[in-house]
This record gives structure tokens, C-alpha cells and sequence, in this order.
């Protein structure tokens, strides 16, 4: 009951988030953070975490969404989720061009690329390769991309 309680919240507090009910979502992603402290359901602190970016987006608080999308990496990391570490690290990295940090922007990107490649995951390889081109969009080409 608890991965079905899990899940329920996470689709609760993105519907929240989405809707503009930013108090309800949040309420809801502390709620996925606690279940998140438990082993079973580990990756409900994902949810959590990538429910407080979308919150904090929301409401122009980009220091505050950056860190929680890099708290969300973490917790994909502590949950074993690799497939979703890695796209959740190519979209730190997106959320960081965004911002004008082109280095430690490039750095994320290309590392969520690598993981994506050290575990076969196409799709989140293009997912990174396309961060890339927004990348190279925002801050120029570079002839290693070839």
C-alpha cells in the first residue's frame, strides 16, 4: 500500500503543480519526501523534489528549483534509478543554460550523456544530445560536438 499511496501522491502533486495550486503541491511533495525516507519507496523523493522545482519555477525562485532539480538527481542516485539520474542530470544542466552558466551547464549535460551511454539508454542519450544543440543554441557551437 505505501508504493500505491507513493504513487497516488506523485501524480497529485504534479496535477497541483500543473494547475497553478502551487500550496497543494507543495504540501503534497513534503509528503512524497517523507514516504521518500523510506527504503520502498526511495523514489518517491524523486517525485518530491522534481514537484518543489516546478513549484518554485512557478513562482520565479530559480536559485530554490535549481537546487531542488539537483536534489532530485540525488535522490535518483540514492534510489538507483540511473535512467532517471541521467535524464534528470541532462536537465540540470538545461535549467543551468537557462541561467547563463555555460560551463557548469556543459559539465551536467555531458555527464548525464555519459551515464546515459554507460547504461544503454538511447532515448535519454538523445534527450542529452538535444540539450546539447540548446546549448550550443545559447552559447555557441563547439567543433568537439561534431
Amino acid at each position: 500500500l505505501l508504493d500505491e499511496e507513493a504513487r497516488c501522491a506523485a501524480v497529485l502533486a504534479t496535477r497541483y503543480a500543473f494547475a497553478g495550486d502551487l500550496e497543494e503541491a507543495t504540501a503534497m511533495a513534503h509528503h512524497l519526501l517523507a514516504l521518500g525516507q523510506r527504503p520502498v519507496s526511495a523514489w518517491a523523493a524523486v517525485e518530491g523534489w522534481q514537484t518543489l522545482a516546478v513549484v518554485h519555477q512557478t513562482r520565479g525562485d530559480l536559485a530554490a528549483a535549481l537546487d531542488a532539480r539537483r536534489s532530485a538527481v540525488q535522490a535518483a542516485r540514492g534510489a538507483g534509478l540511473k535512467t532517471r539520474e541521467a535524464t534528470l542530470t541532462i536537465n540540470v544542466g538545461f535549467a543551468l543554460t537557462t541561467v547563463g552558466a555555460e560551463a557548469e551547464a556543459r559539465a551536467a549535460i555531458e555527464a548525464g550523456i555519459h551515464l546515459a551511454q554507460a547504461i544503454g539508454s538511447p532515448g535519454t542519450e538523445r534527450h542529452g544530445k538535444m540539450i546539447l544543440l540548446c546549448w550550443a543554441a545559447t552559447f555557441g557551437s563547439d567543433a568537439s560536438f561534431e
